[in-house]
């Protein structure tokens, strides 16, 4: 982990809860595309699974246009990555 990425994992919330964010996100997205995957939703994977929540947090921002059809995804991540009160990039 470099210097600028500081993890927020909240105390209510450990490592844990983010691989297994990361699995169920993998399951989802594994069906997608053809079998090949959707390279957004693998790339919060790897953040998610590194520890790197708030790189995951602003793939959801940066990619906020790829992640359109993906509504199940979407509804996961809006659900269980973000808080209730953080904006949320779906939402306008």
């Amino acid at each position: 982990m470099n210097n600028r990425e500081v993890p927020t994992i909240h105390p209510e919330k450990g490592q844990e809860y983010y691989d297994a964010l990361a699995n169920k996100l993998e399951t989802l997205q594994a069906s997608e595309n053809g079998g090949r995957g959707v390279e957004c939703v693998k790339a919060v994977i790897h953040y998610l699974r590194k520890g790197m929540i708030s790189a995951a947090k602003s793939m959801c921002f940066n990619d906020d246009d790829k992640f359109y059809y993906l509504k199940e995804i979407r509804e996961i991540i809006e659900g269980e990555l973000f808080e209730p009160e953080e904006k949320k990039p779906w939402t306008f």
